[in-house]
């Protein structure tokens, strides 16, 4: 689904059941794209990450995770456009919500930027999986460090594990074809958690 673009209002009406500002953890991948018009527009990646609405407080806080960040020669117009789009869809899951730009790792190539985004969403379901609530989750130090301190030679072993797991599903006689499942054990992400029930990915 389209969420930054577009007026699909039925769609918006059935998320809005779903009561996503309230999950313990909602991660949104969001690209650059402008419209709707292809399937394959963008070229940058992002993740927005939302944490459950305090109801202390009046704000709802998003983060933004964008590993070209400050310094890239390309990080102009996509920043931008990423953060905007981040924006929209925040405005319409959750209107009111206050979106923080968040530290993380930052890419050194051009390209690498989905695989970044997979691998941000690994730490944060590992580091999810072992709090002891969502508030500890959010108030723990672990997996903001952890962003930091992702490394390139990390997210390019993982978009090796990637291909070669599309590669051995499309020719199965090379070897049995490698499930999201066995995927997600091999880099010890748990398929099922206690607070897995009310997080969304």
């Amino acid at each position: 689904m389209h969420l930054a673009h577009g007026d699909d209002s039925e769609a918006f009406e059935e998320l809005a059941l779903l009561d996503l500002h309230n999950k313990a953890l909602l991660l949104c991948p969001v690209n650059d794209a402008e419209g709707m018009s292809r399937a394959d527009a963008g070229s940058h990646w992002t993740l927005l990450m939302s944490q459950p609405k305090d109801p202390e407080r009046s704000e709802h806080t998003c983060v933004h995770l964008d590993s070209l960040g400050g310094g890239h020669p390309l990080n102009g117009g996509l920043r931008s456009r990423n953060a905007a789009n981040a924006r929209r869809i925040v405005s319409r899951l959750s209107p009111g919500a206050v979106l923080e730009q968040g530290q993380c790792a930052k890419q050194r190539n051009s390209y690498d930027c989905g695989v970044y985004v997979l691998y941000f969403i690994g730490i944060l379901l590992k580091a999810f999986a072992r709090a002891a609530s969502a508030k500890g989750f959010w108030s723990g130090p672990g997996w903001r460090r952890d962003l930091l301190q992702v490394q390139p030679e990390q997210v390019s072993a993982l978009r090796a594990d990637i291909r070669k797991m599309f590669v051995d599903r499309a020719q199965p006689e090379r070897g049995a074809p490698v499930s999201v499942a066995a995927w997600a054990a091999a880099n010890a992400i748990p398929e099922t958690c206690s607070a897995c029930d009310s997080m969304t990915l």
